[in-house]
């Protein structure tokens, strides 16, 4: 089973899929995909329908072989609800910025991974090598968990008091 953090049309969804598909070898392999949709139901109440919904499929269906999760939300729900949901079953992850999170379950006997690197540094380096002369960063940022990832630790920097974020 693989368990994504969005929904079929959201922009990396394919991408990872993909990736995916294209490391396991699918003969004879059946490979279900839910979605948690967490970027546009991101909630105590959506993720506990999530929960339900998919405790329900666990009970119905055989036992899965592995568990693969993709992003943050999808693993942090995985970790959460192991031993009631997946006991037994290893669980995969991958694309996870939070490497704090992913060194953490890294560690645990049923739970292996990769990291995301974060782009944002190289991109606003980048930015500063077009417009050395800028005055200010304008950040735009939700208030998902991918903001605080992938934010952390910008205002920091040495250009950091040109930092001016946006909601």
């Amino acid at each position: 089973m693989y368990i994504s953090s969005y929904h079929p049309g959201f922009p990396t969804f394919l991408d990872q899929f993909n990736g995916v598909k294209s490391v396991l070898d699918l003969d004879g392999v059946h490979l279900d995909v839910e979605f948690m949709d967490s970027e546009r139901f991101d909630s105590v109440k959506a993720v506990q329908f999530f929960h339900d919904y998919l405790g329900a499929i666990l009970k119905a269906l055989p036992k899965y072989d592995i568990i693969i999760v993709s992003d943050e939300n999808a693993l942090n729900f995985s970790f959460k609800y192991h031993e009631e949901l997946f006991a037994g079953i290893p669980l995969v992850f991958f694309d996870i910025r939070d490497h704090s999170l992913g060194y953490r379950l890294g560690v645990s006997t049923f739970a292996t991974g990769v990291m995301e690197p974060a782009s944002v540094q190289e991109s606003l380096d980048l930015a500063g090598r077009l417009f050395p002369s800028a005055e200010s960063i304008h950040v735009l940022v939700d208030q998902t968990l991918q903001y605080d990832l992938n934010a952390s630790g910008l205002c920091d920097q040495p250009w950091g008091n040109l930092c001016r974020f946006f909601r």
